[in-house]
Formats: C-alpha cells, sequence, structure tokens
C-alpha cells in the first residue's frame, strides 16, 4: 500500500498486486504526475517502486517522429516523421 494522499492515514489505500500480475498503476500526484507501479520479488521481501525517472524518452522521441505535414515548411519534421513509437518501462533493478 502506497500512502498517495501523503497523509499518513492507509485506511483508504488500495493494495495493488505486482505489475506482471494485474497491470495495476497508479500515479503520484503533488504536481508531479508521476505514473508508478510495483514489482515484487523475493517471496514478497523485496518490493520495487517503478517509476518513470524523467522524460528524456519522451524527448528524444519527439525529436525522431516530429511531424508536421500539414505545414507547408517542414523544417520541424524529425529524422523519421510520422513513425510509431512504442514506450517500453523495464522496471526490473536488481
Amino acid at each position: 500500500v502506497i500512502d498517495l494522499e501523503a497523509n499518513g492515514d492507509l485506511a483508504d489505500s488500495v493494495p495493488m498486486a505486482p505489475f506482471a500480475r494485474a497491470r495495476q498503476t497508479g500515479e503520484l500526484s503533488f504536481g508531479s504526475a508521476v505514473t508508478f507501479c510495483v514489482q515484487v520479488y523475493d517471496d514478497g521481501n523485496i518490493l520495487n517502486i517503478v517509476t518513470d525517472a524523467g522524460s528524456h524518452g519522451t524527448h528524444v522521441a519527439g525529436i525522431a517522429a516530429a511531424n508536421f505535414a500539414s505545414e507547408e515548411e517542414h523544417d520541424l519534421n524529425g529524422a523519421a516523421p510520422g513513425a510509431q513509437i512504442l514506450a517500453c518501462k523495464i522496471g526490473d533493478q536488481r
């Protein structure tokens, strides 16, 4: 259980299952909107809270796939305009 309200009261909190089993995600919304999921290892002895540590991947994807096809000038197009991007996050840092 993660205290998403940061008030120390876990009465209304809902436990999350490991992501591989239930595909649940949450959001730490203290002005940052950071998404997270949990991974559990070693028979429950290790809990890994997986977050997106930055927006570098989004920045690079924008450079690669930017597509301004409706614009007369295509100077802002990326290296592969309109490419489809698949976002993956590896959450196993053991």
